[in-house]
């Protein structure tokens, strides 16, 4: 049955999100009205759940106002901190001595630039604070991501170096990209299955879709709209041969 909550010490790593991304504020607080909560108020209603030992606000990959953007975000949370009431599950939650826990227990990561070193910085944090047991917070559209590299980056598995190794679990927030949504991600296993054809495995596609990603945006562009091209023709050859 249930025991309730983890007696191991756990962690938090909430991933950042750019500063200028588009509909920045309601991806990263909520959104009262349709009682989406974003990553930072996510992480908050986490501290009253789980009552981590430390909070981790990612990362260093932008900057606006002279700050970067773990610095940014976490300011802006506790700037924006009272409006958690307008969210119904923290109805009736004492938000001044959650704002005081969050204070106490969170820091700002800023000097990564991607997601893997912010992982790679967040577990020197996170090791300093004996965590076993971590929880990564993102949006929907980029959480599986984050999970992806949090394996890379930290093993699956219980080592010295990472602790938490064997215990890295994810709480997506309810607000996603602008215009975006979970079912907009495309997740790409390695070829595994018993009933395909093994001579058709290579060249990965997970590979290309990574080599894609390494083109220059304007010439990449290009590329995608050419392989559109090639998949409405072999889509409408599929159709005759119904």
């Amino acid at each position: 049955g249930h025991t309730g909550r983890s007696k191991r010490a756990t962690g938090i790593l909430v991933h950042g999100c750019h500063l200028h991304t588009d509909g920045w504020e309601r991806i990263v607080f909520g959104d009262p009205a349709t009682q989406e909560l974003g990553r930072v108020a996510q992480a908050a209603l986490l501290m009253m759940e789980e009552n981590p030992v430390c909070v981790v606000f990612g990362s260093g990959g932008s900057e606006k106002d002279g700050m970067m953007e773990g610095k940014f975000t976490r300011d802006y949370f506790f700037e924006n901190f009272q409006k958690l009431a307008r969210f119904d599950v923290f109805a009736g939650a004492d938000l001044e001595r959650l704002e005081r826990l969050m204070r106490e227990r969170s820091v700002a990561e800023t000097v990564s630039k991607n997601t893997v070193e912010e992982l790679e910085l967040a577990g020197e944090i996170l090791r300093k604070h004996n965590v076993e047991r971590l929880i990564l917070v993102s949006s929907p559209t980029h959480l599986p991501r984050c999970l992806r590299d949090a394996c890379v980056v930290y093993g699956t598995v219980r080592s010295e170096k990472c602790p938490w190794g064997a215990r890295v679990l994810v709480s997506p927030s309810g607000t996603s990209y602008e215009g975006a949504s979970a079912g907009d991600v495309a997740v790409i296993e390695p070829p595994h299955r018993g009933d395909r054809d093994p001579a058709l495995d290579k060249p990965l596609l997970s590979g290309v879709i990574n080599r894609l990603y390494a083109i220059p945006p304007k010439k990449r562009r290009g590329l995608v709209l050419q392989l559109e091209k090639q998949l409405e023709t072999i889509e409408g050859v599929g159709r005759g041969w119904g």
